[in-house]
């Protein structure tokens, strides 16, 4: 991941009210627990290695393998045949929304991906929380696992306690 500049934690608020503000007190939480905000460049290589959400609805994918790495959950939605975990997650939705935003082209930019440091038991599994675009970012994944995308590096958002300088791989 390459730091592209600083960020503020308007800009950050900004961003999460346009996109609907789902879950805006919990992701404004931690992005305040950090002490830095940070816009960067997602490669492809980092993007597979997110930390995905675990909670009940999402147990299905998360305990499939006992992974939470971006790539393993897509994988399992995939091996699941892109079932309806609970409200708010039919996977076979969440599929055709990325197939709808990319409208037939071979890359499609998310809009950016809220991204935290890991912590606790996510520390196992990698370095970077995806604390907000987890519907997006599993929706492009399996779209990339099926072959309808070729990855294009994705904007993200980055609360971190590390100081990092723009230019600097994170």
């Amino acid at each position: 991941m390459l730091i592209t500049a600083s960020a503020t934690v308007d800009e950050a608020e900004r961003h999460l009210l346009d996109l609907g503000g789902g879950n805006h007190t919990d992701n404004m939480r931690q992005i305040r627990a950090h002490e830095r905000l940070y816009r960067a460049d997602l490669a492809e290589a980092d993007f597979w290695q997110l930390v995905f959400l675990e909670t009940a609805t999402t147990a299905r994918l998360t305990h499939a393998n006992h992974d939470r790495r971006l790539r393993m959950i897509a994988e399992a939605a995939r091996a699941f045949g892109y079932p309806r975990l609970g409200p708010n997650w039919d996977l076979h939705e969440i599929r055709g929304w990325t197939e709808a935003a990319r409208a037939g082209l071979p890359h499609l930019r998310l809009p950016a991906l809220l991204l935290r440091d890991a912590r606790g038991s996510e520390l196992q599994f990698g370095r970077w929380y995806l604390q907000d675009g987890s519907h997006r970012a599993l929706g492009y994944a399996t779209c990339l696992l099926d072959g309808n995308l070729r990855y294009t590096n994705q904007i993200v958002l980055l609360a971190t306690n590390h100081a990092y300088e723009p230019g600097s791989a994170a």
